[in-house]
């Protein structure tokens, strides 16, 4: 499952834990979910193999929903069919914010790294993902760099 996949997946559950509580209630911090390995599938001309090296990450939840996932993380990612492997550290944070609608807005500030069909990337800075309920819509970054991941991994 790719980062993107569980974005949703955590986007999903905490819609429904928060669904009975109520607005006053104070932020509740957990661990953040992280898969040990996944494979990135349809972002390069290969698949990406991703392994979370460290990881201490927390995610605070608001009462309106909305939630920041912010820590130690570090991933591994190799060229399925080469073999080369980069090494990234990338702790965010990053602000989930769902919408009624089902779309979801996720603001990164600082490393990230975001899988879309036909692109993958490694972003410093601020930027902002708009997912919708079919996959992401628009991606707009202001001020850092971005690194193209399929090119640095071929």
């Amino acid at each position: 499952m790719s980062r993107f996949g569980l974005v949703l997946a955590l986007v999903a559950t905490t819609a429904l834990a928060l669904s009975g509580v109520a607005l006053a209630s104070p932020p509740t911090k957990t661990p953040a979910p992280s898969p040990e390995f996944f494979t990135v599938t349809g972002s390069c001309a290969f698949d990406v193999l991703v392994h979370t090296t460290a990881q201490n990450e927390s995610q605070i939840t608001f009462s309106d929903g909305t939630f920041l996932v912010t820590g130690k993380l570090k991933a591994d990612l190799t060229n399925a069919v080469t073999g080369k492997t980069i090494s990234l550290n990338i702790p965010g944070p990053g602000r989930y914010v769902p919408a009624a609608d089902g779309t979801l807005t996720l603001t990164v500030d600082g490393p990230w790294f975001l899988f879309f069909p036909g692109q993958a990337l490694f972003v410093r800075g601020q930027g902002t993902l708009l997912v919708g309920p079919d996959g992401p819509l628009s991606f707009s970054q202001r001020g850092g760099t971005t690194q193209d991941l399929c090119a640095a991994l071929s």
